[in-house]
């Protein structure tokens, strides 16, 4: 019998997207609970995907959250991304800014459950579109380094998911994107 399971990955996000000056990445705060003043609309996932949307590049995939006890948090819901096979894809919040500030974005995200913990088959990243667009594939996009590693010494924190821009209108867009394209079939997870 053949096991169908589905890859998932969890994805714990408290987003940041404040003007500067930002707090260090070595000090990463919890900024949906101790920030209210946060500029990401619901960034804990406390009312599902209201404010966000999802996309999807390559592939099908599934994005919507879970509760925290699901996700292995207890602070707050998820986002979810569950796929039978590889993906790209993802969420954006279009966020109220002023023009010419300088804006500064983090991600606390955390991935369980991938089908690739061990050997880095899965990237993430995230990026702020100053002209306030919503694809993915825009080249005004500043992208963060993408992560490959699925290890970060369990301090649910990767220094390298943190970006900034300078608002080109009064719209940011804060992309997170998921490639899980490498990924592939095996007799446990298909």
């Amino acid at each position: 019998m053949t096991n169908n399971k589905k890859t998932i990955i969890f994805i714990a996000l408290l987003f940041a997207v404040m003007v500067l000056p930002a707090h260090a990445q070595g000090g990463f705060p919890r900024y949906c609970l101790e920030y209210p003043d946060n500029l990401v609309q619901n960034c804990g996932f406390d009312a599902g995907m209201a404010n966000w949307t999802p996309f999807v590049i390559a592939g099908a995939a599934n994005v919507t959250t879970v509760d925290g006890d699901r996700c292995h948090t207890i602070n707050h819901p998820c986002g979810y991304i569950s796929s039978a096979g590889g993906f790209a894809a993802g969420m954006y919040q279009q966020i109220p800014v002023t023009p010419g500030g300088i804006y500064d974005a983090n991600v606390q995200l955390i991935l369980y459950d991938s089908y690739d913990k061990n050997d880095g088959g899965v990237g993430r990243k995230i990026g702020l579109d100053p002209t306030g667009g919503t694809d993915p594939n825009s080249p005004n996009i500043v992208w963060s380094p993408e992560v490959w590693v699925f290890d970060h010494a369990h301090k649910l924190v990767f220094p390298e998911l943190h970006v900034q821009a300078t608002a080109q209108s009064g719209t940011m867009t804060l992309f997170v994107w998921v490639n899980n394209l490498a990924r592939v079939p095996s007799p446990i997870y298909q």
